[in-house]
């Protein structure tokens, strides 16, 4: 009879036991996917994951952030379930929220916010919470790169603290099957963050361009009056091809700029003594072709799927045959800027007003009106961190009561504009129109 009690006390205990472990231990939210599913835009504001939507929830200016807050609703990391690829919406036309969970109400929407998901993983950054050394306060403008498992389960973890602040920072994922590379421009150094090590790619260098797409690295270097573009392998942590930079033996006064890198290709904005030049290469031979002169206007230049646009003022051309075809001239404009492509078309910000023309288009005066009378976040406020594009979907940032919240609208068919998150209850209209 003893022994049968001590049996069953054994038993209890470690039932007892289990049930605590079980309890104590984080298994995530079984409403959320342990695992990816196909992905659509990684990297950006917004990323379609399987039959989720993940994305910043609105914008939070830096005046109204707080040190330790970890309960944000405006700039948490937000995810909904689609219904048909199409947002759930309840009775009054708002994101139904049974529908809709925070990833992590940690700040994630900040000047050097984006979302990074692949395999059982999500990425993203947020201000760095430390004080800093010696005193003097939050070091706020820091960046902080976490990850966490995608059902929530576990911890997030910590991969990388800069010691740049924000406005000196870029960086991207790398993505090898599961395998993902973090390289950060910290500063004036290049770092690889892979295994819980970090790598200096390099601290001598005059620009660099994060080709996530491509999964490369390029940076320009300089020896006296010569400058190298170098081609590096995050996977292979090695340097995979450079070459002397020439653009047909005219003097350069200034570093080459790596502009953009696209599949093999990599665009270049040359200074020399005939004036501003736009030059490309392919990344396996590495020899310079000149694009485009540009002596006077010093365009601003925008990439997509071969195109190439130069926008000034209130024109938007295509870059031909060293040609520069106008595309449109939008003379009702105050200034134009490029914002995005899809479905063909080239998305511009007027002010308050979201255009646009298409990208095969010729001597236009005239754009498709997608949406206005907005106040949208702009480049001059967040740089390049303010605008994504899925498919036929264009998403920014527009301004609802007193906080910035992530819009969208479709760029083809039927443009209404739509809300996609949470409103502070401060903020929240009675319905949604």
């Amino acid at each position: 009879m003893k022994k049968c009690f001590r049996l069953l006390l054994c038993l209890v205990l470690c039932v007892f036991s289990i049930t605590l472990f079980a309890c104590g231990k984080n298994k995530g939210d079984p409403f959320l996917p342990s695992q990816a599913g196909e992905i659509a835009s990684n990297g950006g504001l917004v990323v379609k994951a399987g039959d989720f939507l993940y994305f910043n929830n609105g914008f939070l200016e830096e005046k109204n952030q707080q040190q330790n807050k970890t309960d944000y609703v405006v700039g948490s990391l937000v995810a909904t379930k689609l219904k048909n690829g199409q947002l759930v919406k309840d009775k009054d036309d708002f994101l139904d929220q049974s529908q809709t969970r925070y990833i992590t109400q940690r700040l994630t929407s900040f000047e050097a916010g984006n979302i990074f998901i692949c395999g059982n993983y999500i990425y993203f950054s947020s201000p760095c919470q430390d004080e800093l050394k010696g005193g003097g306060g939050w070091a706020r403008e820091r960046v902080d790169f976490y990850r966490l498992h995608l059902n929530k389960s576990g911890k997030e973890e910590r991969l990388y603290e800069t010691s740049s602040n924000y406005s000196d920072v870029d960086f991207a994922y790398y993505a090898e099957g599961n395998d993902v590379r973090l390289v950060v421009k910290d500063g004036n150094v290049l770092n690889l963050v892979a295994n819980g090590k970090v790598t200096k790619i390099s601290d001598d260098f005059n620009s660099a361009y994060l080709a996530q797409n491509s999964n490369r690295v390029l940076y320009v270097t300089q020896t006296d009056s010569n400058y190298t573009l170098h081609v590096y392998n995050p996977f292979t942590a090695s340097e995979q091809n450079k070459n002397q930079i020439v653009f047909e033996s005219m003097t350069q006064s200034e570093a080459p700029t790596i502009l953009y890198a696209d599949n093999n290709i990599v665009y270049l904005k040359g200074v020399v003594d005939k004036g501003n030049l736009l030059a490309c290469a392919n990344v396996e031979d590495l020899q310079f072709k000149i694009l485009y002169y540009d002596q006077s206007k010093n365009y601003n230049y925008s990439f997509y799927e071969g195109y190439v646009f130069a926008v000034n003022d209130k024109t938007i051309s295509r870059i031909q045959d060293k040609v520069a075809n106008v595309v449109i001239t939008d003379s009702e404009a105050t200034s134009v800027s490029v914002v995005g492509f899809a479905s063909g078309m080239i998305i511009y910000v007027d002010g308050g007003n979201i255009k646009a023309v298409n990208c095969n288009a010729s001597n236009q005066t005239e754009a498709t009106l997608l949406a206005s009378g907005l106040t949208i976040l702009s480049e001059n406020e967040v740089g390049d961190n303010y605008y994504d594009v899925i498919g036929n979907d264009f998403y920014f940032y527009n301004k609802v009561g007193s906080n910035f919240y992530l819009h969208r609208v479709a760029v083809t068919g039927n443009s209404q504009l739509e809300m996609v998150g949470i409103y502070e209850q401060a903020d929240k209209p009675e319905t949604e129109e």
